[in-house]
């Protein structure tokens, strides 16, 4: 065992406690302890969606007990490094439950793309944000909101859309983007428009569950693997260009909003389960605590 390590077992021997909880996922160091040491239990808290990338990234092996968003992530988290899993629901979603007016009108939208940027602008984020920029550049009164993070890294996305599209994102009668951050920022501005588009993000599966139209896009070599229940919507993750215009020309309609959430209902609801429990994560997460 390395010190770190020591320090933690002994702080917790000596404090007569056997429990670590997190809500930020621990290092495999901290797990292994927990592998080692039987009458030790780490209990995650899920705080976003989980893939199998993220998965392999954070290096999660040994996890005692997992307090999910989903019945999907449960039985992810058992098949892959949980040894127990309930679902609870979605802290953040709680949040916006109580803080954010969830509905809207559908006749106020503000943009007719809301793209959800990521922290790292990696290949299947550019590949979404050029449909959707092209998809906005072939009218004039088309808009895209780019719903951007703290960390995310603006320029790289401005000298993007410079470099591919001659685009500058800075004067642009067509684009917007976040220019102050809140706890409530992304979900406000994604909430002005008729779709939401990105990949992976936790944001897709809360605002599905919330009854708002995300188109996900995925170019992960094999199909999907990287979106977990995102792949049952019935829309094409790795559309062609052509495909993706006529789609979102579609969804964008009051009809095609119809549609959309009558064909894929018992999957949206199901992508986070908060809106679905007979209680609040919060009350959820404090009865499974007591109950262990």
């Amino acid at each position: 065992m390395n010190h770190n390590q020591i320090y933690l077992l002994l702080n917790l021997i000596l404090r007569k406690k056997n429990t670590i909880i997190s809500y930020s996922y621990l290092s495999k160091r901290v797990q292994d302890l927990s592998k080692k040491f039987e009458f030790l239990k780490i209990v995650q808290i899920q705080n976003g969606a989980l893939h199998q990338k993220l998965q392999e990234d954070l290096n999660l092996k040994y996890i005692d007990i997992f307090l999910s968003i989903s019945e999907f992530q449960s039985k992810n988290a058992l098949k892959h490094f949980a040894k127990r899993a309930f679902v609870v629901g979605s802290l953040s979603t709680e949040n916006w439950i109580k803080n954010v007016k969830i509905a809207c009108d559908i006749n106020k939208f503000q943009y007719d793309i809301c793209f959800i940027c990521n922290t790292k602008f990696e290949k299947d984020i550019r590949y979404a944000l050029n449909l959707s920029l092209s998809y906005i550049l072939t009218n004039k009164n088309l808009s895209l909101f780019l719903a951007t993070k703290s960390k995310t890294n603006i320029r790289q996305i401005a000298n993007y859309c410079k470099d591919n599209f001659k685009v500058d994102i800075y004067n642009h009668s067509q684009i917007s983007f976040t220019k102050s951050f809140t706890k409530y920022s992304t979900i406000e501005n994604a909430l002005k428009a008729k779709v939401i588009v990105g990949v992976r993000s936790t944001v897709l599966y809360q605002l599905g569950s919330l009854g708002h139209v995300i188109y996900p896009i995925d170019i992960s070599e094999k199909y999907g693997n990287m979106s977990g229940n995102l792949l049952n919507i019935n829309i094409n993750l790795n559309p062609p260009k052509e495909l993706f215009f006529e789609k979102i020309k579609e969804i964008s309609t009051k009809n095609g909003r119809k549609k959309y959430i009558d064909d894929n209902f018992d999957v949206l609801e199901k992508l986070d389960e908060t809106l679905r429990l007979k209680n609040l994560p919060s009350d959820n997460i404090i009865k499974s605590l007591e109950e262990i």
